[in-house]
């Protein structure tokens, strides 16, 4: 078999930036937050009030009520969810044990197929909740919630739900809460789930499972054919990595830990584990890689029925000594110049080692927007680039409502930067200067440590872009304290040579050391508008060189080309002739 192309123009010329599959089903977001849907239909699994199969892809309505746009479907069996971007959830398609979440039943009182998009049923669990995470099994579902809280629905004769044994039921078609067995200062972060088994991973990098264990697919120590209640997952074999995603079919559990090495546990007659056994992998595994093309780590791990998937990524490795960032401005500089840039990059692979790319804005009331422009992230894996997604916002409502209420950006970002494979992020705050307080300059200080230590929990990093022009919000020694892995300083995208940009660099030196400091040079000089003349970066690179910093960071791309030499030199060199 053969993947084949699916035209754009099926989609109306709108581009797909997420996919879901069922029992022969397939689902789709487009960038104008379309869903589309199209395959198998005989339970109204396209959501259309249609039984008729469709080879085509047809668009799904939202239904009324709904908030937010659509961002991701999540598919099980014959069952679809949509999450939208203000963390509302609603779902179409079978719902025999009430795994659509819906509370809708027939006159004889059992659950009703849902014919039509219908939200999810309003209950004390979910009453003013916001959804971060789904995960629909073969005939059960679970959502997380922003506060870390988990719910399930539907089948439980394996204790899928992870609520203990329900008097007289095998299954609830009202939303149940999945009983904590981890430590409480822990969180959970993502949710997974297979046929009759489910998932929920920690912030420690932990994972617990229930449900059905017949083949040992909870990888647990013990045997037993139904684990009630969340249960420990032996992670022995990880030796100590965090694992920050996981997948399940109908008898197999794979993962993937923070360093790029994925593992299978479960019934292993066809494979899926992936471990090159055909015996029951009874605790989690390192799959078999021996086939697999070097230079490479697994970014995504996929598992359905009896099969598994694993997306392979560049290996990032240490970074070298000397880190060289480009930024993408894409459309909010010139859409132009994208292609240029990306064919820069494509010949720059020895000499370039990070891009950034505008990707997010902070929206109102602590949300992340994604703009819409021309998502790069893909081209620039396949390049082997460790590739940043950019975060801006100039607006300072926007902003203290961030610091006032940080938890719903911080895991709406963490959960898109998962999803996504991203390396991290580089964060680019610059509200008008004036209108920022001493005070909002502490509570971003105290937001920079929140969001990189949930970055750093699921095995990513954050980037701070820094400058001195707004002392009050931009506070050096309160950054300096931060937990953020990268500053970057501004200050140095100056046009005179000296003293500004030397003045420039030892300061933000003294303020945040070399081995972390990041600093920016511009392509074009701001005083003239025309680009620097080489006798001027020689200048530059020579004190950069000498100063010992380990980062330069240059807006924009695509470089001048005289560029290069000096670039090369500055990593190769310990010091100019």
């Amino acid at each position: 078999a053969t993947f084949t192309r699916i035209p754009q123009s099926s989609f109306k010329g709108n581009k797909i930036v997420s996919v879901s599959c069922g029992f022969g089903s397939t689902f789709a977001v487009d960038d104008r937050s379309n869903v589309w849907a199209w395959g198998f239909n005989t339970q109204y699994q396209l959501g259309n009030g249609k039984t008729d199969n469709s080879a085509v892809p047809i668009i799904n309505r939202i239904p009324t009520g709904i908030r937010g746009t659509p961002v991701k479907t999540f598919t099980g069996g014959s069952t679809t969810y949509v999450l939208t971007t203000e963390g509302q959830v609603y779902s179409f398609g079978g719902n025999a044990n009430g795994e659509g979440g819906t509370g809708l039943l027939d006159e004889d009182g059992y659950p009703a197929v849902i014919k039509y998009g219908t939200p999810v049923v309003v209950s004390p669990l979910l009453r003013d909740a916001r959804i971060v995470d789904i995960a629909v099994g073969g005939a059960h579902a679970l959502m997380l919630m922003e506060t870390g809280d988990v719910v399930s629905v539907g089948n439980n004769y394996n204790g899928e739900l992870g609520c203990g044994v329900i008097p007289d039921e095998t299954r609830s078609y009202n939303w149940v809460r999945v009983e904590p067995q981890w430590p409480p200062s822990d969180r959970v972060v993502r949710v997974a789930a297979g046929g009759n088994h489910s998932m929920v991973i920690l912030e420690s990098g932990l994972v617990y499972c229930f449900g059905n264990n017949s083949v040992r697919q909870c990888g647990l120590e013990s045997e037993g054919p139904a684990v009630m209640l969340p249960t420990a997952m032996d992670l022995t074999n990880l030796e100590g990595r965090k694992v920050v995603s996981a997948a399940g079919g109908q008898y197999h559990t794979v993962l993937l830990d923070d360093t790029g090495i994925s593992y299978g546990a479960g019934y292993a007659q066809y494979g899926a584990p992936g471990t090159g056994s055909v015996s029951t992998v009874p605790v989690a595994t390192p799959m078999d890689m021996s086939s697999v093309l070097g230079g490479t780590v697994v970014t995504r791990v996929y598992a359905w029925e009896n099969e598994s998937m694993i997306l392979l990524g560049a290996r990032d490795g240490p970074p070298p000594d000397r880190r060289v960032l480009t930024w993408l401005c894409l459309e909010r500089c010139s859409e132009v110049s994208i292609d240029d840039a990306l064919d820069q990059l494509a010949q720059y692979t020895d000499m370039v080692t990070d891009v950034s790319f505008e990707a997010y804005d902070l929206g109102y009331n602590s949300t992340l927007v994604w703009n819409r422009f021309t998502d790069v992230y893909p081209d620039l894996v396949r390049m082997g680039y460790r590739a940043w997604p950019m975060i801006t916002t100039s607006n300072p409502t926007m902003l203290r409502q961030l610091f006032e209420d940080p938890q719903p950006f911080i895991s709406r970002a963490v959960s898109v930067a998962l999803d996504n494979g991203y390396t991290g992020y580089n964060m680019d705050f610059e509200p008008s200067t004036g209108n920022m307080t001493d005070e909002d300059g502490a509570d971003y200080a105290a937001f920079v440590t929140m969001f990189a230590d949930a970055l750093h929990r699921a095995g990513m990093e954050l980037q701070v872009i820094v400058y001195s022009w707004d002392s009050a919000f931009i506070k050096g020694d309160l950054m300096a304290q931060t937990s953020a892995d990268r500053i970057i300083t501004m200050d140095t995208q100056v046009g005179t040579y000296d003293p500004t940009f030397t003045d420039a660099l030892e300061a933000n030196i003294e303020e945040y050391g070399t081995q972390r400091l990041g600093v920016a040079l511009d392509t074009v000089n701001p005083v003239t508008g025309l680009e620097f003349t080489e006798a001027d970066m020689a200048q530059r690179f020579k004190s950069i060189t000498m100063s010992g910093v380990q980062e330069i960071d240059i807006w924009q791309s695509p470089l001048p080309d005289f560029w290069a030499d000096y670039i090369r030199q500055w990593q190769g060199s310990s010091q100019y002739a």
